[in-house]
């Protein structure tokens, strides 16, 4: 089954499990597959960061890259992160 998973939902399955989390299960065993345009896919990836109070995504992403500085949390090319963190 074929199935749109909202940003809300993915960030509760991976932080505190529950209903949410049996769904990520299900993906994880190939029970369900999750279907998301490149936007459901930002989303995730800024709504991550935001829960688990990270500063930095990485990235090579075009739009994402334009989303640097939203609530704090820049976004970064894979070598300005090791330039400026791994240097």
């Amino acid at each position: 089954m074929k199935v749109v998973v909202d940003t809300n939902v993915f960030i509760s399955g991976v932080f505190f499990g529950g209903a949410p989390g049996r769904i990520l299960e299900a993906w994880r065993d190939r029970a369900i597959e999750f279907v998301l345009s490149a936007e459901i896919l930002e989303e995730y990836l800024l709504a991550c960061a935001l829960a688990a109070d990270v500063p930095v995504v990485v990235s090579g992403d075009r739009d994402l890259l334009d989303h640097t500085g939203w609530c704090g949390i820049r976004v970064l090319r894979p070598r300005q992160f090791t330039d400026e963190f791994l240097s």
